[in-house]
């Protein structure tokens, strides 16, 4: 039986946000070369634990569901792309508006973390959802990569298990707290 996994805690995505991100990521396959996510994995990274111990699951869920008490639904829309790393060899993403309550909860949850004494990485949140990975954006300009309008409201905040099933990334939950 598995005694680590690589985890994750975000903040799930509604419908109307991720067929708008998928829609647009299908008009960038005749544009760029990339490794398009799959809309199942669109989401906002609010920590990253990296390789951790299963058995700590209910503890990050209770530390999850502390620092969101009294946080409500969150109003997000999309915004602007951006990329992270060199133009030829990208990850690219689509920012967001609104996402304060998120970057406040996620500072939250890291202090709770660290209080724990459970491992996370501490780079700054930066939200936005990944589109894709190892793309090509040299010979486009980033303001005609895509423009995409649409919002919707995050309620659900999930411990993701990241694993590769079939060669394909496959995100499980292992905790859901709803806003």
């Amino acid at each position: 039986m598995q005694k680590t996994g690589r985890l994750f805690i975000a903040a799930e995505l509604p419908g109307s946000l991720m067929e708008a991100l998928a829609s647009a990521a299908k008009k960038l396959q005749g544009k760029i070369d990339a490794r398009l996510s799959r809309m199942e994995n669109y989401h906002i990274t609010l920590a990253f634990l990296g390789e951790t111990e299963l058995a700590l699951a209910g503890q990050i869920g209770r530390v999850i569901s502390r620092a969101a008490n009294g946080l409500g639904p969150v109003r997000v829309s999309l915004a602007e792309p951006g990329f992270f790393g060199k133009p030829a060899d990208a990850i690219l993403w689509c920012g967001l508006s609104g996402a304060q309550p998120l970057c406040m909860l996620a500072e939250r949850i890291r202090a709770g973390l660290e209080k724990a004494g459970i491992r996370f990485d501490r780079k700054p949140m930066r939200p936005h959802i990944t589109l894709a990975r190892r793309a090509d954006l040299s010979e486009i300009a980033q303001g005609g990569l895509f423009t995409v309008r649409a919002e919707g409201t995050v309620s659900k905040i999930t411990l993701f298990l990241s694993t590769r099933e079939n060669g394909r990334l496959v995100y499980r939950p292992l905790y859901t707290h709803n806003l």
